[in-house]
């Protein structure tokens, strides 16, 4: 009970209750990710929206619309994390939670109802406008309610909550795919209406008004004063933590993984996607029940070694002509590793970093443009994936690890350790000018202390005055 204790004695009722049920929401995020990527290797869902392969004798979903429906899905994304942003800036988190969660009703009936490719294309790009305002509240949220030693935990939960979900929708498509008909795939997306009918009526029902507003009222900066100087190397950092989070190639296992593992025919891609899925889940675990202890950096520098090795070697693996029964499940093994790697550190752990480090006067602002990063590398890596796997194959790989490469040197050179540090202890840190790799050993005074501190001093000019 020591370890868990640790943890549960920051927590009273009200908080642990709250932070449940915003964790509760990140579901849907994983509902919509793994739906559709389980889905689209359904026979059934090629029927509906695919064409007539005359040479392979079956209906197939041509590449290029294939790309455009794991793309252009990040265009409504975007547009979710800008509104959302200013949503929960001019009008709380609570009501941002309660409009998104209305919202995600009415697209999960387009979605169910979709019989042609424009349709459910649609379908995808307006629920992602769900999703991006989500990403905009949630680990914002979650980082100013709990207390510094278990930042980490609940934060990171926003990942585990996404890859929570994933893993239930692929137990659902693996015992959906052998249903004939649309039903197949008609099924789990059905699962679209449950989380968010859960939150509205949650929020609905929750008697205090004021609950949302924590520290939402101290934003007084403007936007384009996160690229002043006092603040630019905290916007850089962020920007940073997000871009390398989707560059490094993680859309190959949670987007593609499904159809590659179908393409190499050598396991069930529905297997697949769930053995994915498990290794997600309890790779996350593992980081976030050990990172309020060890510290950010040494969990994203493994996480980034373990990418790029897993990448680097997939993409060895596919350099011969001829690959065979034993290659492919090597290169399957591979894809494996990255996604434990992933999932054990920048999964979770970006998050937890991005809401660490802006400037406490000007979090919405800098989280925005962090997040808008994240979608926008996501949208770029989901666009680019289907053309690199029909020219690359598995030599994919060596593209993507070359991005994990720098993101090692990113991690080492830039990332401050601020486990156990309040938010004003790290804004001080920053205003004092301490060196980037000293921020875990650096003694940094607290809200408290910085207030006697200014409180002497007023007594100080005060007695000279007299």
């Amino acid at each position: 009970m020591g370890f868990i204790g640790d943890k549960t004695r920051f927590f009273n009722p009200n908080l642990a209750a709250a932070c449940s049920l915003i964790a509760v929401s990140s579901f849907n995020y994983g509902f919509d990710n793994q739906a559709f990527a389980t889905t689209q290797a359904m026979d059934a869902f090629d029927r509906q929206f695919g064409v007539y392969s005359e040479s392979k004798k079956t209906y197939v979903l041509p590449p290029g619309w294939l790309s455009l429906f794991n793309s252009l899905n990040y265009i409504g994304f975007a547009a979710g994390v800008i509104i959302g942003s200013y949503v929960s800036r001019r009008w709380g988190r609570r009501m941002c939670m309660f409009v998104m969660s209305i919202y995600a009703l009415g697209t999960a009936t387009v979605a169910i109802t979709s019989r042609n490719k424009d349709q459910i294309m649609a379908a995808r790009i307006l629920n992602y406008v769900y999703v991006g305002m989500e990403l905009a509240v949630v680990p914002a949220y979650q980082s100013e309610i709990v207390p510094a030693p278990v930042r980490g935990l609940i934060v990171g939960t926003y990942q585990f909550s996404l890859i929570l979900g994933g893993l239930i929708i692929n137990c659902v498509c693996l015992g959906t795919s052998r249903i004939p008909g649309n039903r197949s795939w008609q099924i789990p997306i059905g699962l679209f209406y449950i989380i968010p009918t859960l939150i509205a009526s949650a929020i609905w029902l929750v008697s205090s008004r004021d609950a949302s507003k924590t520290r939402v009222e101290t934003e007084q900066g403007r936007f384009w004063d996160i690229f002043r100087s006092p603040h630019r190397k905290r916007t850089l950092l962020v920007v940073g933590i997000n871009f390398f989070q989707q560059a490094t190639g993680q859309q190959f296992a949670s987007q593609f993984g499904a159809l590659y593992a179908k393409q190499l025919g050598t396991i069930d891609p529905f297997v697949f996607s769930l053995v994915v899925a498990c290794i997600n889940a309890l790779a996350i675990a593992l980081s976030l029940l050990t990172n309020d202890r060890v510290g950010r950096r040494m969990p994203l520098l493994l996480s980034a070694c373990i990418m790029c090795t897993g990448l680097l070697a997939m993409g060895g693996l596919g350099t011969p002509r001829a690959i065979t029964d034993g290659l492919k499940m090597a290169i399957v093994s591979m894809l494996c590793l990255m996604t434990f790697g992933f999932s054990l550190g920048f999964a979770p752990l970006c998050y937890v970093v991005s809401t660490e480090l802006p400037p406490l006067h000007l979090r919405d602002a800098t989280l925005r443009l962090g997040f808008f990063t994240n979608v926008l590398f996501n949208f770029v890596s989901n666009f680019i994936l289907p053309y690199c796997l029909d020219a690359l194959s598995s030599k994919t790989g060596f593209v993507f690890g070359s991005v994990s490469f720098l993101s090692i040197l990113f991690v080492y050179f830039c990332v401050p350790e601020c486990k156990g540090k309040t938010l004003e202890q790290v804004d001080q840190m920053f205003k004092e000018g301490v060196p980037l790799r000293r921020f875990g050993d650096y003694d940094a005074p607290t809200h408290w202390e910085l207030e006697e501190e200014k409180a002497g001093d007023k007594s100080v000019v005060q007695e000279v005055e007299n």
